[in-house]
């Protein structure tokens, strides 16, 4: 869709406008339904308000703890990228990036034939001989 109308760089302004617009519009109808239905009681962290013995609300707060660890995952890994590639990072004794990526292991070396050992020498009647 990107590459097929006339002027990229307007479409894509037109698209991130409408976007954010409409992102703005949902954000605020839900705010002012809000509103409508709860009035000024509500408190700013919407958790505070709800209460503490109801199960749905438990279940709530349970999914926005586990939202708020799982996004900390994300939101640092950033921050580690630059301070692991840093030089002084490094020479404190951090990890390498190559040194923590593994060398592929050496090719396998094909046995070399062994010569086979000489038969002793049989006698007539079969048995080896004895020098």
């Amino acid at each position: 869709m990107y590459s097929e109308v006339d002027k990229p760089q307007q479409f894509f302004t037109t698209a991130l406008t409408c976007i954010v617009l409409l992102t703005f519009l949902v954000a605020m109808t839900i705010g002012y339904l809000g509103y409508l239905a709860f009035g000024n009681g509500v408190k700013s962290v919407i958790l505070y308000s709800l209460p503490n013995n109801d199960p749905a609300a438990i279940t709530a707060k349970i999914c926005y703890v586990l939202t708020i660890v799982g996004s900390f995952v994300i939101l640092i890994q950033p921050i580690y990228y630059i301070l692991e590639s840093s030089n002084w990072y490094k020479a404190l004794g951090g990890t390498d990036e190559d040194d923590s990526t593994p060398s592929p292991p050496p090719a396998a070396k094909k046995p070399e034939e062994q010569p086979t050992p000489e038969e002793p020498p049989m006698n007539e009647g079969g048995e080896e001989g004895k020098e």
